[in-house]
């Protein structure tokens, strides 16, 4: 798997894999070395000029204090270049491994050798396993280094999972994954039932403008704000095979189309709520505590909820 130390999924895999089965300690001694630690993702792309030569990419990762840990490097399917026999290209990849790693390749198991023959030159792909690092029962620390041509294009650490446990933890997801649905449906099925209730008050008169207003701008800024917050993740996937103007406007403008939309809802439902809570005899709760204080109480208890069952 040439770019898998690239792979949000195979990380998270990895790291769950090391803490349940190796335990804490070992997996602290890990982090950082074989598991990757948090780091900056950075991506070299071109959205003009021949298509097929737009599928050449860089990838560089790098630590928090600035260390580069991974650089990969993707070629266009039909580029050119050499067609190494398994022993140039597996001398390639041993000096690679040396020189960006620190790698013994004599000290480790060569595990795979896979060739992948393109259209003008031949592809390899070599993991070598290293016994001496714990990482839980029947899993194994892999080293794993890509060679196009005769380009040492990725080398990175990755974790042997056994298939054994990956399924365990497909049915282990598959069984919370009802329970989530579950309970998205009864929360789309009270947000439904609200928003009729709320729509046939507001059609009786029955909604505070003012309260209206101010929760639909709340809202809709919040929407726009958490857009632009997520702006580099957005950024960072955008595809190099599809019109650059199209994707920017697309990722524009659906967030703010969807701000609206979720922002007209919400203040919907605080223009009535807020309407029928005047009609009522105050109540004080929790002692002296104020309206406020206890919007703030109930906030905090519904997203500690939300992530206790996340």
């Amino acid at each position: 798997i040439p770019r898998s130390a690239l792979d949000e999924g195979a990380q998270r895999r990895w790291h769950a894999f090391v803490w349940r089965e190796a335990g804490p300690e070992a997996y602290r001694a890990l982090v950082g070395n074989v598991l990757a630690p948090p780091l900056w993702d950075v991506r070299f792309a071109r959205f003009e000029g021949d298509l097929a030569e737009r599928a050449e990419e860089w990838r560089v990762t790098l630590a928090g204090d600035g260390k580069v840990r991974q650089i990969a490097h993707q070629l266009p399917e039909g580029r050119a270049g050499a067609a190494l026999d398994r022993e140039d290209a597996k001398k390639l990849a041993d000096d690679a491994l040396r020189g960006e790693l620190g790698a013994e390749p004599l000290a480790l198991a060569l595990r795979a050798a896979d060739e992948s023959q393109r259209p003008k030159r031949r592809d390899w792909l070599f993991a070598y396993a290293d016994p001496s690092v714990p990482v839980g029962k029947g899993g194994e620390v892999r080293l794993l280094a890509a060679v196009a041509g005769d380009e040492v294009t990725n080398v990175g650490r990755g974790i042997f999972v056994p298939e054994a446990w990956r399924r365990a933890e497909q049915e282990s997801e598959g069984r919370l994954q009802v329970a989530r649905l579950a309970s998205v449906g009864f929360i789309v099925v009270a947000a439904l039932s609200a928003l009729m209730v709320a729509v046939l008050a507001w059609s009786r008169g029955g909604n505070d403008r003012r309260a209206f207003l101010r929760v639909t701008a709340l809202v809709f800024a919040m929407v726009v704000l958490a857009a632009a917050n997520n702006w580099p993740a957005v950024a960072f996937q955008l595809k190099t095979a599809e019109p650059l103007a199209n994707q920017l406007a697309t990722s524009v403008l659906a967030p703010v189309a969807g701000g609206i939309a979720i922002a007209l809802l919400f203040g919907l439902l605080a223009g009535v709520g807020v309407h029928y809570a005047k009609l009522q005899v105050p109540v004080r709760l929790a002692g002296r505590l104020p309206a406020w204080a206890l919007g703030v109480a109930a906030a905090l208890a519904t997203t500690g909820i939300a992530a206790a069952l996340a």
